[in-house]
């Protein structure tokens, strides 16, 4: 018994090398005889001649059934396919080509670590950094797409080749084959190929053109599989925890964003967005990150491999912790020069700034915007008169200077320009520049249109509605203030004003300021009767217009009918009397609790 277990043991042990390489023995030819050498070897290397004689036609007959299978095996379509695929993998370096592939697609697609969108690189370098790894691989590639070939003519239908042939399009510089390609390969249904999911993924964010509602859930579906790949580089993690926390899953939001940033210590920044959009509950968590982020991207700072970006994202993270004048002085030390200017670092900045100067206003400086949806509304400051003390300029001032040609720079010069606020001769410069360079905002173009209104320059005011519908040809209140501005003219363009009205009527229905515009015009244009109806609907609407009202009382004497005029006036007073009481009444009452305050 004892001899029969160690000559047993001794046949396991010697076959031992043999039975591990057992599972690859079928994937090729070449491991194939391979294996079987080498298991020949070692059992024959480890016992005695006598032995060799007695176990012979046991080792010959195990030999003959694996030759038997592995000859099978390898003549059917799949063995014959993944050896040539193997074969491939081992030519091209599989996982270093997927990975340097894959982040070459986010760089081209301009998808970067920070939460700042970065221009993409020069397009000559690129192109010639192609010409050039093309030249020297296309050997290679040759001898790769001779291998894919094969293995296709063999089993068309798959995935892993259809996927390796997506990637040497991808290097060869076709983007649309890849892309192409890989949108197949993520159609299947029976497999799911991460790296797949996650190259489409990146093309569709890549794309300049806004995903619509179908789209989006594509997306969606995209992340999630590319999120299931071991290898998925983590800012695909933090753009699906995004994706997530709008529709609301906020915990596998914040889980997510916190595995991309162990991964990248820079992705701390967008994970604290996350946090901080989660609630107060986060706040320890969020102060931890943003600090985390700000380490990150400080490394960075001052050496050759500094970005702009990079500065951006420190200055976020460092406002993240509420520490602003600290991201204001990051932000004015890498500006750069007039010569060499940094021109994001100084955007980002100049933003900053204005919003800082909005702060320090507040409660006196209301907000400088357009509602395209009410025409007639100016923002108006929420102080009353006697409230009323000097605008702190001196943040708008800088970021006039750090980068004048901003936008919102000029529509906060334009707000106070409205407003009749004298403002500081420099900025004025800025405003006027921006207006003759065509930088100025539309929400600027129209405040200092009204202003020329007011002020009677209507070729002015007219010059810059102009300007509004050239860049927004639906924009309501340049198409309301045009059409009344051209029906004023001697003699008035009637076809162009009534057009330019007509339009804006048809795209804002039962708006009391477009029916009192419609009315206007019609007086100007003769047309009385027409212009009592339209004056009629726009007090329909809104009864305290009292300026509509005084226009119908007359156009009421215009066409003869004074009693109905005199009972519009009637109203117009008993309107005015009452808001005036009204007044009288608030001013008392705040007086009274003032008294008795004291």
């Amino acid at each position: 018994m004892t001899f029969f277990t160690e000559t047993l043991f001794t046949e396991l042990s010697g076959w031992r090398t043999f039975l591990v390489r057992l599972p690859g023995l079928l994937s090729s030819w070449e491991s194939f005889f391979g294996s079987i050498l080498e298991g020949w070897s070692e059992w024959s290397r480890t016992r005695r001649w006598w032995m060799v004689g007695l176990t012979a036609p046991l080792a010959i007959t195990l030999l003959l059934t694996i030759a038997i299978v592995g000859f099978f095996r390898l003549q059917s379509g799949d063995g014959i396919s993944q050896s040539l695929v193997n074969k491939v993998d081992r030519t091209l370096g599989f996982d270093s080509t997927l990975l340097s592939s894959m982040e070459a697609h986010l760089e081209r697609n301009g998808l970067r670590t920070s939460t700042v969108k970065l221009p993409k690189s020069n397009e000559s370098d690129a192109t010639s950094a192609n010409a050039s790894e093309s030249s020297k691989d296309s050997k290679l590639f040759e001898e790769v797409d001779l291998l894919l070939e094969r293995a296709q003519e063999i089993n068309p239908d798959n995935s892993q080749i259809k996927f390796r042939k997506a990637l040497i399009a991808a290097k060869r510089g076709n983007y649309e084959l890849a892309d192409t390609l890989m949108k197949e390969l993520t159609r299947k249904e029976i497999t799911i190929i991460g790296p797949a999911h996650a190259w489409s993924a990146i093309s569709m964010l890549g794309s300049k053109v806004s995903p619509g509602p179908g789209e989006q859930e594509e997306l969606e579906q995209h992340l999630q599989h590319a999120a299931e790949w071991k290898n998925v580089d983590p800012v695909l993690l933090t753009i699906y925890s995004t994706t997530l926390l709008r529709s609301g899953k906020t915990d596998r939001a914040i889980e997510l964003a916190k595995q991309a940033a162990k991964l990248r210590a820079e992705l701390n920044l967008p994970y604290a967005q996350i946090l901080k959009y989660a609630g107060p509950s986060q706040e320890k968590e969020l102060q931890r990150a943003a600090k985390a982020a700000e380490e990150a991207y400080r490394s960075k700072l001052g050496t050759s491999n500094e970005s702009e970006g990079d500065r951006i994202a420190c200055a976020n993270a460092i406002l993240m912790t509420d520490r602003t004048e600290v991201a204001l002085e990051l932000l004015r030390e890498g500006m750069g020069t007039d010569q060499a200017p940094r021109l994001e670092v100084r955007r980002f900045l100049s933003d900053l700034l204005v919003r800082e100067y909005r702060k320090a206003n507040v409660g006196w400086l209301a907000v400088a915007s357009v509602d395209n949806s009410k025409p007639e509304a100016t923002a108006i400051s929420t102080k009353s008169e006697t409230e009323k003390t000097e605008l702190d300029w001196s943040r708008l001032l800088e970021a006039a200077e750090v980068d004048p040609h901003n936008p919102n720079i000029g529509q906060e010069i334009a707000f106070q320009v409205r407003n009749r606020q004298k403002t500081p001769p420099e900025l004025n410069d800025v405003l006027l520049r921006q207006l003759k360079l065509g930088k100025a905002s539309t929400a600027a173009l129209l405040l200092v249109a009204e202003r020329y209104l007011e002020r009677g320059k209507l070729p002015e005011a007219r010059l810059l509605w102009e300007q509004i519908l050239e860049k927004d040809p639906y924009s309501l209140p340049a198409m309301n203030n045009l059409s009344v501005t051209i029906s004023r003219d001697r003699p008035p363009n009637a076809k162009l004003a009534l057009e330019l009205i007509d339009r804006a009527y048809r795209a804002f229905p039962r708006n009391a300021e477009l029916c009192d515009s419609y009315g206007e015009i019609y007086m100007n244009l003769g047309r009385t009767m027409e212009a009592v109806s339209k004056y009629e609907e726009a007090i329909k609407i809104d009864p305290s217009r009292l300026g509509s009202r005084a226009r119908l009382a007359q156009c009421y004497r215009d066409a003869g009918l004074a009693d109905v005029a005199a009972e519009q006036e009637r109203i117009v007073e008993e309107i005015k009397n009452a808001l005036k009481e009204a007044k009288e009444k608030e001013e008392t009452d705040k007086k009274s609790s003032t008294d008795a305050v004291k």
